[in-house]
C-alpha cells in the first residue's frame, strides 16, 4: 500500500506518474500581486485594477475623484455600490468619516491628489492592511498617469486645430497618445462677438 493510500490523500500526477508539486501559497500570492501590478502599469482605466484588488483583499472597494465623481468600484453588487457611496460622501465632505470597520484613504502623493478610496470591512480571513498600501500606491500612479495623458491629449487637440502641424509628426504624436486621426475631416472654427456666436466650416482637409 502506498503512502498516499495510507494517508487517505491523492496527488495529481504528470504523464510520467510522478506526483505534481503543488504551488506554494506565497508563490500564488506573488503571482496575483504581479497581475495587479500589470493592470496598474498597462491600463489607464481603474476598473480592472479595483476589481482585482477587491478580490485579493476580500473587501469591497469604491474609488471616486476628488469631486466625488465615480471612477470604479468592486464587486458589482450592493457592497461595491456602498463602497462607492462611502467614498463619494467623504470626498464631498458630506460625511465626517467612514462607517465602523471601513477605511477611507486619499489616493496620490501629497502634491497631487487624484481620488478617494473607500475600503469596506473584510470577510473572515481576508488580507490585512499590509497589502492595501501597495495597492493604494499603484492606484495613485495610475491616476497620475491618466491625468497626464489627458492633459497631453487636450494640448495636442488644441494645437492640431489652432496651429500648423506636419502630417507625419501629428500622426506620430496621435499614435503615442492612443488616438487615431482620420484621413479627411471637416474642421470648424468657432468665433464670438459679445453674445453672438459664429461657426465657420472650412472645406475638406486632408491629413
Amino acid at each position: 500500500m502506498t503512502d498516499a493510500a495510507v494517508s487517505g490523500q491523492t496527488h495529481p500526477t504528470w504523464a510520467t506518474g510522478e506526483p505534481r508539486a503543488e504551488v506554494p501559497r506565497p508563490a500564488r500570492s506573488v503571482d496575483r500581486l504581479a497581475a495587479i501590478v500589470r493592470l496598474a502599469v498597462e491600463e489607464d482605466d481603474s476598473s480592472g485594477l479595483v476589481q482585482a484588488a477587491a478580490e485579493e483583499l476580500g473587501r469591497p472597494l469604491g474609488l471616486v475623484g476628488l469631486a466625488g465623481e465615480p471612477l470604479a468600484h468592486a464587486p458589482d453588487g450592493s457592497s461595491g455600490q456602498r463602497a462607492l457611496a462611502v467614498a463619494r460622501a467623504v470626498a464631498r465632505r458630506a460625511a465626517i468619516g467612514p462607517p465602523p470597520g471601513w477605511r477611507v484613504v486619499t489616493i496620490g502623493p501629497a502634491d497631487w491628489r487624484g481620488g478617494v478610496l473607500a475600503v469596506g470591512a473584510g470577510r473572515p480571513g481576508a488580507a490585512g492592511g499590509a497589502l492595501l498600501d501597495p495597492i493604494v500606491a499603484l492606484l495613485g500612479e495610475q491616476l497620475l498617469r491618466r491625468g497626464l495623458r489627458r492633459d497631453e491629449t487636450e494640448a495636442f487637440i488644441r494645437r492640431l486645430v489652432s496651429e500648423p502641424v506636419r502630417v507625419q509628426s501629428a500622426r506620430a504624436e496621435a499614435a503615442a497618445l492612443g488616438l487615431a486621426l482620420p484621413d479627411v475631416y471637416w474642421p470648424a472654427v468657432v468665433g464670438w462677438d459679445n453674445s453672438l456666436v459664429f461657426i465657420y466650416q472650412t472645406p475638406l482637409t486632408h491629413i
